[in-house]
């Protein structure tokens, strides 16, 4: 086996976050300006875009952490310069997404939605999605099948990540072999975890439990092992990015982590390993949708989920520092990805991944997060 809490928030709210979180972000971004067109120049956009550019803006919402800045550095630029649609990111985990479609669907403060499965397949899709045109889209018909959406048509998969145990190579002789190493004596005070609102928190949990008799119907020993590892976690994070950084940091050696995070710090030279759990490691879809009343056009919206599955995008986004796993059948995987994965092609790294059952996880998730966060408390 390879080594390998919710706020109801205005539209404008939404888009002074965009503005100014994450300054570092924005700092690299000088010289590729996403306001409109001024006055008088929109015959020169267009004439650099094309004749057939959609032009307009867009609100699109991305993870926080690499993904906000894999779509504001790769995604507006490109968005930008081919379609002329101006795209502010907003950071946020997608059940707050979700809270907030529900408690404004006539007015909601964002545009273009990314969700992972769980929150996906629980959400009241037909109340705050709409059907993806499909035919607004060139890049849509070069998706493997499996993620063009299905029958409901809710929106592409933009993106497969995995999920295995990240850790500080530097402070371990040999890698963990299982979700039970977290659990070892050496770890006391150097685990990391995060909540449950996230899919990580929820998959980890979900996978604990399986591990010592549990099933994703019923995680009540995950809830158990989680209190006798409690004394030995450094640090409970909010979100699967701030997990990331206190390993990045050296707060935490050991987590429950995405692989592009771990990429992400070796291609930043630190010396970050990555394990595949025994019984695999579980593989995370992301569905982008446009939402139900945009501000924005659809064909703006549209544009913007066009270029995130474009084979120029994904190639990028495959590419060092971001490491997402491709969806569009155009990519081939190079560095880290082939050699862990053994091949350049996405199909083989998909294939290798473990799926779980969201249906069944859902009917009890909320219950499930709003436990952990009352819990596990350090």
């Amino acid at each position: 086996m390879v080594n390998r809490r919710i706020n109801q928030i205005s539209r404008r709210s939404v888009l002074g976050a965009g503005l100014f979180v994450g300054s570092s972000l924005l700092l690299k971004a000088c010289g590729q300006p996403q306001s409109a067109v001024p006055e008088g120049e929109e015959s020169a956009a267009t004439e650099e875009t094309g004749g057939g550019a959609v032009g307009g803006s867009v609100i699109a919402v991305a993870y926080p952490g690499a993904w906000e800045e894999a779509h504001r550095e790769v995604v507006a630029s490109q968005v930008k310069s081919s379609q002329n649609v101006d795209a502010t990111i907003v950071p946020l985990l997608a059940n707050d997404q979700v809270a907030q479609l529900v408690a404004a669907p006539d007015n909601p403060p964002f545009d273009v939605c990314l969700l992972d499965e769980g929150p996906f397949r629980a959400a009241p899709r037909e109340e705050i999605l709409q059907p993806f045109p499909a035919e607004l889209s060139p890049s849509f018909a070069k998706l493997f099948p499996d993620f063009q959406g299905g029958e409901e048509g809710w929106g592409p998969t933009v993106a497969v990540t995995a999920i295995g145990i990240g850790y500080n190579a530097d402070k371990y002789d040999s890698p963990p072999v299982g979700w039970e190493d977290l659990w070892n004596p050496e770890n006391a005070g150097r685990v990391g975890l995060v909540t449950m609102n996230s899919s990580l928190g929820t998959a980890f949990m979900v996978e604990v439990a399986k591990r010592f008799g549990g099933s994703e119907a019923d995680i009540e020993v995950a809830f158990e092992k989680i209190q006798e590892l409690l004394p030995d976690v450094a640090a409970v994070a909010p979100s699967p990015g701030a997990l990331a950084t206190l390993l990045q940091q050296g707060e935490v050696d050991i987590a429950p982590l995405y692989l592009n995070d771990i990429l992400a710090m070796r291609e930043a030279g630190l010396n970050m390993g990555w394990a595949v759990p025994e019984g695999g490691s579980i593989g995370i879809r992301a569905t982008m949708s446009i939402v139900k009343n945009p501000q924005a056009s659809v064909e703006a919206a549209a544009a913007y989920i066009d270029t995130v599955i474009s084979e120029e995008a994904q190639n990028t986004l495959a590419a060092p520092p971001y490491f997402f796993g491709p969806t569009n059948s155009g990519v081939q995987l190079s560095g880290p990805f082939e050699e862990l994965f053994s091949s350049s092609n996405p199909q083989d790294f998909i294939a290798e991944l473990m799926y779980l059952d969201w249906d069944t996880i859902n009917l009890s998730r909320a219950e499930w997060i709003e436990r952990f966060n009352r819990e596990v408390t350090i």
